[in-house]
């Protein structure tokens, strides 16, 4: 597609990984997919690019998901920076400073959790996973007296399998359990 065209088709429509012309502002969750998701999240650099070496959000969030909890906490874990997929990463002290923002990113992200079945607003359970994450981070990447110099640092590509491979664990222990409680 050309550039002009999706320009005329919605000027505030972007071309994602799929070819799909996606509306953050008004969101269709028939084009929300797992491999956008996971293809983005995965080239994404948390902190605005300043960690030691690159370090994504899809990383960030497969760490996320191997905290022990149900397969479904887990899974909203896995899935609590999607809308990122589409807005990127903002740091929270920028973020928090921009209200219509968070509007959009909570509109997109509650959009993205129905089309897969999850819990939205997110739960306090997955905000202290994400907390605890976060100060693990900056503690292996910023504090120096504790930082870990083997932090494993995936690329891009490593980061989206390890995504994938995670969601379509869970996704499949998720059914599993529905199935076994029918």
């Amino acid at each position: 597609m050309k550039l002009q065209d999706a320009a005329r088709i919605n000027p505030n429509a972007m071309l994602v990984h799929s070819k799909v012309l996606f509306d953050v502002f008004h969101p269709n969750s028939e084009h929300i997919e797992i491999n956008d998701i996971a293809h983005a999240l995965s080239n994404i650099c948390r902190y605005g690019g300043h960690s030691p070496k690159f370090y994504s959000v899809g990383q960030h969030s497969v760490l996320c998901s191997l905290v022990p909890g149900t397969y479904q906490e887990q899974m909203e874990a896995l899935m609590h920076d999607s809308s990122e997929a589409y807005l990127a990463d903002m740091p929270r002290p920028i973020k928090r400073n921009l209200p219509e923002y968070i509007r959009v990113e909570n509109n997109l992200l509650e959009v993205i959790f129905k089309r897969f079945g999850l819990t939205f607003p997110l739960t306090p359970r997955v905000h202290k996973v994400d907390n605890d994450m976060l100060e693990f981070e900056y503690v292996s990447f910023f504090d120096d007296k504790d930082s870990n110099p083997d932090f494993d640092f995936w690329v891009p590509e490593k980061a989206k399998a390890a995504f994938l491979d995670r969601y379509n664990e869970l996704k499949l222990k998720i059914e599993s359990e529905k199935e076994i409680t029918a």
